[in-house]
């Protein structure tokens, strides 16, 4: 696994995120979409941060990967895509290798 070192703001950051989007319960699943895990990961975005990261792959959903995945994954995506943004743009982002 590639080296997990967030910035204290990018801990900051996650911090946030996970506590809005799931109450930090790395196992919450949403009953209406795909979303799952600390920080609601759509099973597209999760499938797109595991084959950029490498860390994750063995896991359909973001919900049953362990913590440390998740975090990684989304600190990837942080990275990648900033803290506003959106799946679309992420996605535009990500096509654009």
């Amino acid at each position: 696994m590639p080296e997990f070192a967030p910035t204290a703001a990018e801990a900051f950051l996650l911090a946030l995120i996970r506590k809005r989007e799931s109450n930090n319960d790395y196992t919450r699943v949403n009953p209406v979409s795909s979303a799952s895990g600390a920080y609601q990961f759509i099973n597209g975005t999760w499938r797109i941060a595991c084959a950029n990261t490498g860390v994750g792959g063995a896991y359909t959903r973001a919900g049953s990967a362990p913590p440390v995945d998740q975090d990684y994954n989304a600190l990837w995506l942080l990275r990648m895509s900033g803290p506003n943004s959106s799946f679309s743009s992420f996605r535009t982002l990500s096509n654009a290798r």
